[in-house]
């Protein structure tokens, strides 16, 4: 399992996942094939299935998010 979680001031929108034997080939994130969107929340955890457990794995990821509150600045 893979999880994406971010402080209480940051609100998760996107994340995306690559997972895979070889090094992803592109850098698009959307065209990962895990994903989801509108989530609006602060963890979001995806469940990787692997057929082979020796294989080593290739992850790439990516979330967008949105600061869901003002974070005081420190003079």
């Amino acid at each position: 399992m893979k999880t994406y979680a971010v402080n209480e001031n940051v609100k998760l929108n996107d994340v995306h996942l690559y997972v895979g034997t070889d090094k992803p080939s592109y850098s698009k994130p959307r065209q990962y094939q895990y994903k989801a969107t509108d989530l609006n929340g602060s963890t979001y955890a995806f469940t990787v299935t692997n057929g082979n457990a020796l294989d080593k794995l290739n992850f790439a990821a990516h979330a967008s998010v949105t600061l869901s509150t003002e974070v005081p600045c420190e003079e």
